[in-house]
Formats: structure tokens, sequence, C-alpha cells
């Protein structure tokens, strides 16, 4: 997995980049002293992880969250412990406090090991408090505009200002793009029916109503079911 490190402190790079030597799945591809040089590294290398100091000069970590869309997992890496929980509502992976010691180093490398079938949790922002779902719970994410809507096995459903296309990279092969504007969890669809010659529409677990399948997406359905 290519990995990007952003800080400002170049013997923190030196560190972290001596303590993923240890680590053969991991190649550092990058590396960037502050949010700008970051986004360039983003787009020129395409990593799979980035470990992402909070505090920089000219703008914090979270800043290049804000102004990119990234599909890369973020390991943050700081020695401030009071970002934790804002990092765990943007889906951080992991938040590793500063100096990084090689045992809870090797613990994030193997929690990223497992991102092709998702994480196990994650924080949303829910009316004003951080709600923390399993990813078994979510049945459905659905867009509505700028916003996506997901719904849960408990009946709730929870609108969050995330784009849908970054929810299915979050989610893993666990969840099937069913239409442009839905998310389905594979393992909770019940049955699936034709309901014209070019369109079907699925039902799931616990939800009453059909969630429709369009034509570009049934195969990948049909597939992800077998």
């Amino acid at each position: 997995m290519k990995a990007l490190l952003v800080d400002d402190e170049r013997l923190a790079r030196a560190r972290m980049r001596t303590l993923l030597r240890a680590h053969a799945e991991i190649e550092v591809v990058a590396e960037a002293d502050s949010v700008d040089a970051a986004e360039a590294a983003v787009v020129a290398h395409a990593p799979g992880v980035i470990f992402l100091d909070i505090s920089m000069p000219g703008g914090s970590g979270f800043d290049l969250l804000a102004r990119r869309r990234i599909d890369a997992r973020v390991v943050f890496v700081t020695a401030y412990e009071e970002h934790a929980i804002r990092a765990f509502e943007v889906n951080a992976l992991d938040y590793l406090l500063k100096p990084v010691e090689p045992e809870r180093l090797a613990a994030t490398i193997a929690r990223l090991a497992e991102r092709r079938t998702g994480p196990e949790r994650i924080c949303v922002s829910d009316r004003g408090r951080t709600r923390v779902l399993a990813i078994t719970d979510i049945l459905l994410v659905r867009a509505e505009r700028d916003y996506t809507e997901l719904i849960v096995k408990d009946g709730s459903t929870i609108l969050v200002k995330v784009p849908l296309a970054r929810w299915e990279a979050r989610l893993g092969s666990g969840f099937e793009r069913v239409h442009r504007s839905a998310l389905a969890q594979i393992a909770e669809v019940e049955t699936v029916e034709r309901t014209d010659g070019s369109t079907s529409r699925l039902f799931l677990r616990g939800y009453p109503h059909a969630v429709p399948v369009s034509r570009a997406h049934a195969a990948r359905l049909k597939a992800a079911l077998r």
C-alpha cells in the first residue's frame, strides 16, 4: 500500500519512515510538510494511506480533508490528545500519539490490512452528537442532494453531509452500489424482483420499502449475491 507522510517536522517524518520499514506491505511514496504540499502529493501519488499530522503552519490536517475528497485511509499522528473525537468524526482509521511506539503502529498496520472488507465501526454526527455505528447495522445509504441518508437496522435514519462515493470507498466490499443514488448491504438482501425489462428492485431484511436496482448495476449486484 502506498503511503504519504504529512508532518511539518522533518525529524518526525524521518522517524515514521524508519518505523514503517519494518512493514513490507507499506511503501512510502512521498512526504509533505504542509497542507498545500500534501494536497499536491495526493493528486500526484494517489496514496492508499496518509499518516497525517494535525497542527502545521498554514493549516491543519483537518483542512486537507475539507479541501479535497480523500479516498485514502487516514491515520492521524499528533502530539495532542484533544483532537481524537473530531478525528473519528471524519472517519479516521486510527489516531496515533507521538512519539509513536512500534507496537502501536503495528496494530494500525494490521487494521489497514483489513481495509478491503471495510472498517468494523464508523462514527457519524447525528443531530449534535457523535454516534458510533457497527457497519453491519447499516442497511442502506441513499443520496439526498448534497447529503446522504443512512438507514439503520433499528429503524433510525441519519442525515450526513458526506457524498455517496465516499461512503462507497469507506464501507468496503460488504456494500454494493445498486443504483446511482443507493448503496445496500449485501448480507441483508432478502429478495430481488424484476419490475420490467430494464430495472429491478430489492428488499432488505427489516426494511419495508423497495430499493430500485438500475440496469447498469444489476450485473454487479447479481455477482455480489453469488
